[in-house]
């Protein structure tokens, strides 16, 4: 194994530090949590909501500056996730959708700006009484994902490189 020159090295280690405390610092840390760690009004809020959804999993993360709580469930054959602060209030519902469902001008959008890359995964995003759309895309070629964030309009709000795979 040819060892690295100094300087390289340095840029190196230099790019770990750095890659370290954006992943750690990241403002979307999700950790999986048990029930009885999510608040009674989020347990009250979800119940009362969705008194069908079959829980699948709950988790906590920082979004946007604050703790939120999400419920990830299935209802009626559908995946949803959906986040509520402390105090029980929803601050996003995500509910998986067939790609075909996309709005035509995100699909018109997604096959224009990206050629050559595939939908694995798309959702419908409710966030303040506003729609979006959220779209995984992969690049058939090098296997290089994205998630896409659409407005209800169709423009691209967000382009993210997914470091971990989705599967």
């Amino acid at each position: 194994m040819r060892a690295l020159p100094p300087r390289n090295l340095l840029n190196f280690f230099v790019g770990i530090v750095f890659f370290s405390l954006h992943v750690s610092c990241s403002d979307e840390d999700e950790k999986l949590i048990a029930e009885k760690e999510v608040p009674q009004a989020v347990i009250d809020a979800f119940g009362k909501s969705y008194p069908e959804g079959v829980v699948r999993e709950y988790a906590e993360e920082t979004k946007d500056g604050r703790r939120v709580y999400e419920v990830s469930f299935e209802m009626s054959g559908r995946k949803i996730d959906v986040m509520y602060d402390a105090n029980g209030s929803t601050v996003e519902v995500e509910e998986e959708i067939a790609a075909e469902a996309l709005p035509g001008i995100v699909q018109s959008s997604i096959k224009a700006e990206f050629p050559r890359f595939s939908i694995k995964k798309a959702e419908s995003l409710e966030r303040q009484g506003q729609r979006y759309y959220e779209a995984r895309i992969m690049d058939m070629d090098d296997n290089r994902e994205y998630e896409l964030v659409f407005s209800g309009e169709g423009k691209l709000i967000e382009k993210e490189e997914s470091v971990e795979k989705e599967e």
